[in-house]
């Protein structure tokens, strides 16, 4: 029998790509903030982690966890990129 998935199972396949996106995105702006890195690679690494961020964001349940996460991870972007270190 191949009837609708089980609300379980899409809440269970919901919650890993909410997690991969959100690793993703996390690494990306980790990157982002790392000293001497090439402009290019920073531009990139920007886009990547907007492009993940955006749909993890859309897919959350509780955003404001997720959103509050995206504001210390910029916040400690910004502080890299500022200290140079």
């Amino acid at each position: 029998m191949t009837g609708a998935p089980s609300a379980e199972k899409v809440d269970r396949a919901r919650r890993s790509i909410t997690v991969l996106l959100v690793v993703v995105a996390t690494v990306a702006l980790f990157t982002v903030g790392v000293a001497g890195q090439d402009p290019v690679i920073r531009w990139i690494a920007l886009a990547v982690a907007g492009a993940a961020a955006t749909p993890s964001l859309v897919l959350a349940k509780k955003r404001g966890n997720l959103a509050g996460w995206y504001v210390l991870t910029t916040g400690v972007m910004v502080l890299r990129l500022l200290t140079g270190k």
